[in-house]
């Protein structure tokens, strides 16, 4: 199809759309996420709602990439400015499309977390066997106090990186807000 302005802007309006749905989706997924982490929820249940979660923001990011490529193209071809709306317009999107990169590379951190930490569960339950049997028990048992630690200050950090997370999303809202005061044929 040949890059009219007309399908160019239609092209916009229909990734825009559908990113802000795909981000409202997200949202409500890494609330699912902390709820999960929050009531003592299975490791695998934390991991499968991660690769959802995953697939949520890559979603989002293609649909963010998708939605400025007729700003992108604009300011190539030299039909617009820098400084002019789709340039202010432009930075907006990048700026999104950064915070969108950085949460699933969080969401990838969460998840390789969570995997490990299912992988410490298995091994616990190793000691805790080797602990109750023979020679072996105090050395066990040392190293099952330190996981327990160590297992409680993770849970704590995955909590505290699921909220850095729900900020960001709020400032992505922000964002959406602002590209639809500059841009607002978009739909967001």
């Amino acid at each position: 199809m040949k890059r009219t302005p007309e399908y160019l802007f239609w092209n916009r309006k229909y990734h825009c759309e559908r990113r802000k749905l795909a981000y409202e989706r997200i949202a409500g997924e890494m609330a699912e996420l902390r709820r999960l982490r929050t009531s003592g929820a299975e490791t695998a249940a934390l991991v499968a709602k991660l690769t959802e979660l995953e697939n949520a923001v890559a979603l989002c990011l293609e649909h963010s990439q998708a939605a400025i490529f007729g700003l992108k193209h604009s300011m190539r071809h030299g039909t617009e400015e820098a400084g002019g709306a789709t340039g202010r317009i432009l930075a907006e999107e990048l700026l999104l499309q950064d915070l969108l990169e950085e949460k699933i590379n969080a969401v990838r951190l969460l998840r390789a977390h969570a995997v490990n930490e299912e992988h410490l569960e298995a091994y616990m339950a190793r000691l805790k066997e080797l602990k109750t049997s023979g020679s072996e028990a105090t050395a066990a048992g040392r190293i099952l106090n330190g996981l327990k630690k160590m297992q409680k200050a993770a849970k704590k950090e995955f909590l505290a990186l699921v909220d850095v997370h729900a900020e960001r999303s709020a400032l992505g809202k922000d964002i959406f807000r602002r590209i639809e005061e500059l841009d607002p044929r978009s739909g967001g």
